[in-house]
């Protein structure tokens, strides 16, 4: 009916093939659902699952110390570098 199988469908459906933007845009002309929800949808689900990825999850957290480190250093060896903004000295008048 729209170009793609039953089973394709089904397996888009139920997570277990990504979908692309030919198929969202063919789900679109038939059920009139917005063809971006579908690859939104997908990347939420991408994320989901990486972020439950228990491989990856000691990675990301080294990565957030060295980011948090390294803003650190910066923050003191470069204070006009630093993304907080300094208290400004005001003079009594």
């Amino acid at each position: 009916m729209i170009g793609i199988s039953y089973s394709v469908l089904n397996e888009i459906t139920n997570g277990k093939r990504p979908i692309n933007t030919e198929y969202a845009l063919k789900i679109e002309a038939a059920t009139r659902i917005p063809a971006y929800l579908w690859p939104d949808m997908q990347l939420n689900y991408n994320m989901q699952t990486a972020h439950q990825n228990k491989r990856l999850a000691p990675i990301l957290a080294q990565i957030g110390k060295v980011q948090q480190y390294t803003e650190t250093n910066i923050a003191i060896r470069h204070p006009t570098l630093s993304s907080t903004p300094s208290p400004r000295l005001t003079t009594g008048a």
